[in-house]
């Protein structure tokens, strides 16, 4: 029992005596444990540096490969705008040919439209000339059977008035021939166009204002210039056929 008692006193005078002899020995212990803590702590920031490295490669790789494409993109867009524009310059070509082969084909068609209505009215002018020519040849005719027959009885006096209202009443008709030709081809128009609900107000009231024009006594100038804007407006006429 003595003996165990010896051993723990001199067990405690050993690490006691230890302390005295190294004071030192605790502080680097929880020195070493702080150094350890801070390893650990400094390993843990590096993993999370490590991933963080990661995820900005990761991005990075995403950006460049984003960056690529769109590089890509931009240039099949700079192909096909200039493809574009070489397409927008032929149509831009083509139109203006094609606008100036129209202007002058419109052109030749009014010119040559306007000498025809001009060759039509002057032939129709040289009619009337010579349908009045006729109808004063049988106006001296008649004077001179008036002359003739001043001593005949009435019945025949009668007679040679009945024969110049005749031939009166048949040279107003052949004067009158002309204007009812264009008057009847209008006419015409006016059923086809009332077919296809394309005769309007305003043609209506054109055609009875000609009517009303060439049916009425008018002076040579005067019937050569309605003459002419009656077969003006026959060509509008056409015109609306052909749509």
């Amino acid at each position: 029992m003595q003996k165990k008692c010896f051993l723990y006193v001199m067990i405690f005078a050993t690490l006691s005596g230890c302390h005295v002899f190294n004071p030192n020995i605790e502080q680097k212990e929880m020195k070493i444990q702080q150094l350890q803590k801070e390893n650990d702590q400094l390993k843990t920031e590096n993993q999370e540096l490590h991933q963080q490295n990661q995820k900005l490669a990761n991005t990075g790789t995403k950006v460049l490969d984003r960056l690529s494409s769109l590089q890509k993109k931009y240039r099949e867009v700079s192909e096909e705008n200039r493809d574009l524009s070489e397409q927008n310059q032929d149509l831009h070509q083509k139109l203006y040919q094609e606008r100036i082969y129209k202007q002058r084909k419109y052109q030749e068609e009014t010119q040559k439209d306007a000498e025809d209505l001009q060759q039509e009215a002057e032939k129709l002018f040289k009619n009337y000339d010579g349908i009045l020519e006729k109808e004063s040849i049988p106006q001296k005719q008649n004077k001179q059977d008036f002359l003739l027959e001043e001593d005949i009885p009435a019945l025949k006096k009668e007679k040679a008035l009945e024969e110049k209202q005749e031939k009166k009443a048949a040279s107003s008709e052949e004067k009158n021939k002309a204007d009812i030709s264009i008057l009847e081809r209008l006419a015409l128009k006016r059923q086809n166009l009332l077919k296809t609900k394309q005769w309007s107000l305003n043609d209506e009231r054109m055609l009875e204002d000609f009517k009303k024009i060439l049916q009425s006594d008018l002076s040579s100038q005067e019937k050569l210039k309605t003459i002419q804007e009656a077969l003006a407006f026959e060509k509008e006429l056409e015109r609306k056929e052909a749509k």
